[in-house]
């Protein structure tokens, strides 16, 4: 549920960017810069929150940044311009980092290595189902209210997300029980497959994450897709992705995360080339964005399996 409701905030305002930059100003060749605020301000957060994140409970940090990720994203819900989303956006990802770290921590203290892979097609599954369910919401609420109309209604989830941990969530402190000494961070980042396990981190995201916040802008621009039929395209992907992620995690689990990643690798060049390169494409929008959603899974559950089983228990 954390990760779903962090996903779905990460992910909302790619698809509205055509609505919010026209309503705001904002030129078309900026909406890149509004999620990338957002991934920015979480790796800084994820930096600087790695030297002392684990001196606490899990669950009081995971409470902290769900608040801090709400009020975020109200903010966005106020933005007048391209300034003020930027900033609503810094605030979100600075406390929606630490909040995807704490969740995959949890994963990492709790399931066993062998099975760790389905694990975190379990919980990377906050991306399909927020494919599936919350984009085509969005998108439907930003058609008949506004494009302001996401942002608050997803602060509500989060809070209610937020209550729902603070009850049921039991306080997960073995970590801190640990009688290990603690691995300096800068120990951490000299070690060869720490340093491998970062830089395919940022491949899989920067491969995603430069293309899908200019979708919106280039279908319905470029290829004349219907902007009442978006939700629509997000669902297929997302169903899809759904059914793949849970492959996927068996898959890393019997045969090891590298031909999961060149797996889904190809289906990503494949998706690109034969749907966006060239105009008109190959195969049909929504084959194309399909797969490329599918390919994301792929990589996204392989490459997190990778980074959990990296460092030693006690780091």
């Amino acid at each position: 549920m954390v990760q779903l409701m962090n996903v779905l905030d990460f992910m909302m305002v790619m698809p509205l960017g055509d609505d919010f930059s026209k309503a705001l100003g904002i030129a078309q060749s900026d909406v890149g810069y509004v999620a990338g605020a957002y991934t920015l301000a979480a790796f800084a957060s994820g930096v600087i929150g790695a030297r002392f994140l684990d001196r606490f409970c899990r669950k009081r940090v995971l409470l902290v940044a769900m608040l801090g990720l709400a009020a975020g994203t109200v903010l966005g819900g106020f933005a007048v311009g391209l300034w003020s989303m930027l900033a609503s956006r810094v605030v979100a990802g600075l406390f929606g980092g630490p909040a995807t770290a704490t969740s995959l921590a949890i994963v990492a203290d709790v399931v066993p290595v062998e099975r760790r892979g389905r694990a975190m097609a379990v919980v990377m599954a906050g991306f399909s189902v927020a494919s599936v369910i919350g984009l085509p919401l969005g998108l439907i609420l930003a058609r008949h209210g506004s494009w302001r109309t996401p942002f608050f209604v997803i602060s509500g989830l989060v809070l209610v997300t937020l209550v729902l941990v603070w009850m049921w969530m039991p306080t997960l402190t073995g970590h801190l029980e640990r009688t290990h000494r603690r691995t300096p961070a800068l120990q951490l980042l000299a070690r060869r497959e720490i340093m491998f396990g970062l830089a395919t981190t940022g491949c899989v995201m920067f491969s995603v994450f430069s293309i899908v916040p200019h979708f919106p802008t280039y279908l319905i621009n470029n290829l004349d897709f219907p902007r009442d039929q978006y939700e629509l395209l997000y669902l297929a992907g997302g169903i899809v992705s759904f059914a793949v992620l849970q492959i996927a995690g068996r898959w890393v689990d019997r045969h090891g995360s590298l031909p999961v990643i060149t797996a889904g690798t190809i289906v990503a060049v494949t998706s690109i080339v034969t749907g966006f390169l060239f105009e008109p494409p190959f195969v049909p929008v929504v084959v194309a964005f399909t797969l490329f959603m599918a390919s994301g899974s792929l990589r996204g559950v392989a490459q997190s399996t990778l980074s959990t089983r990296l460092p030693a228990p006690h780091e």
